[in-house]
């Protein structure tokens, strides 16, 4: 078999962008089992296009607030709270470099540059607003612990931004990536296993104030069926737990739990380049889908 694709697992997840406008992403993890990793001293490129849209049901201006004080009776309260719906559209372009440092070790680099545009409704008006920029440069390492044998494969990872795009005036080297890879294969089947905490630092405001943006926990097994030498299906799920974020060391907004699925299929058009086709669904916890596009290829 000569080429049996992993889903990449990338959960930009982009779209709890917050204030520090980081897309929430994992390690960049081998895309093959025939070549673990980056051959020594050798590079792989790639690059990857991910759209997500979602959609927000919130509190504005102008009707009361009804509160629920039994399971069947409700107080109305006058305010100037109402109904409000959003939308939003992200298109996040990610490139990365991969340099074989030795049999077990591979290091990256990875930029990420997004274009979103959000609409508004509120007060019966339509508010619409747009931007582009370069989000955030993360490096990383990959490194073989076990490979497979009688036991399954370990791969960790961890990361750091060395740059990010931030309303802050400290924007590099404030976060934390960490986790790991496992898999097994049993032909044509293949189990995979992937878990990542991201600790963030606080990070100082412009106008003097703090603010600490959530960390995460996530846990995402997944099953992959290959179909030929060049071909692999894939299908997952992804569980989050993000904290709530602090400002001046004040709880803001409440922790989440979120469910998505996975569903994607890895394509080996030659023993050189990799194309990886994935979407990503929300199950509970949110609304909102992600399309994914990457191609890796072997220099």
């Amino acid at each position: 078999m000569n080429t049996i694709a992993l889903s990449h697992y990338r959960t930009i997840a982009l779209l709890a962008i917050a204030s520090t406008y980081s897309s929430l992403v994992l390690a960049d993890l081998p895309l093959s089992l025939d070549e673990l990793l980056t051959q020594q001293k050798q590079t792989r490129l790639e690059i990857g296009l991910t759209y997500a849209n979602h959609k927000q049901m919130g509190l504005g201006q102008a009707e009361p607030v009804l509160i629920q004080i039994s399971p069947t009776q409700f107080i109305s309260i006058p305010s100037q709270i109402g109904d409000s719906e959003s939308y939003a559209d992200t298109t996040i372009l990610n490139i990365s470099a991969k340099y074989g440092f030795n049999a077990r070790t591979e290091l990256y680099a990875r930029v990420s540059a997004l274009s979103t545009q959000n609409r508004r409704l509120a007060f019966d008006e339509v508010h619409s607003q747009s931007d582009s920029y370069v989000s955030d440069v993360w490096l990383g390492i990959n490194h073989v612990f076990v490979q497979e044998n009688t036991s399954p494969a370990l791969v960790a990872f961890a990361e750091l931004p060395a740059y990010e795009a931030t309303s802050t005036n400290s924007d590099a080297l404030k976060a934390v990536l960490v986790g790991f890879t496992s898999y097994r294969v049993t032909d044509p089947i293949i189990f995979s296993l992937t878990s990542a905490y991201k600790a963030n630092l606080k990070r100082v405001l412009d106008n003097g104030s703090s603010y600490l943006p959530s960390n995460y926990f996530l846990l995402s097994p997944s099953i992959g069926f290959a179909v030929n030498a060049d071909v692999t299906l894939n299908m997952g799920w992804q569980w989050r737990n993000v904290s709530a974020a602090k400002h001046n060391s004040q709880t803001t907004g409440l922790r989440q739990t979120l469910t998505d699925l996975n569903i994607g299929a890895g394509w080996g058009l030659s023993k050189k380049s990799t194309v990886i086709f994935n979407v990503k669904t929300n199950i509970s916890g949110g609304l909102g889908s992600e399309l994914g596009i990457n191609w890796v290829f072997k220099l």
